[in-house]
């Protein structure tokens, strides 16, 4: 998510479960996006509605390598 309050409080609840997060930069892009998303081994990936171009680019390529679900 971009810098806004739902980020502080999607932050803190997945804290408060108990989840590690990855703090990922929101102007990543493509490969570097891949990487960075592949290397933090996450389950789960939580972003922004605005967002959604981004991951969208990437997220077939994620499954595919098994890294989300």
């Amino acid at each position: 998510m971009e810098n806004r309050p739902d980020y502080v409080v999607a932050w803190l609840a997945a804290s408060k479960l108990g989840a590690v997060s990855a703090l990922i930069n929101t102007n990543l892009r493509t490969k570097a996006l891949l990487h960075c998303v592949s290397v933090s081994t996450a389950k789960i990936l939580l972003f922004g509605s605005e967002l959604t171009d981004a991951v969208e680019e990437v997220l077939d390529t994620l499954n595919q390598n098994g890294t989300a679900r």
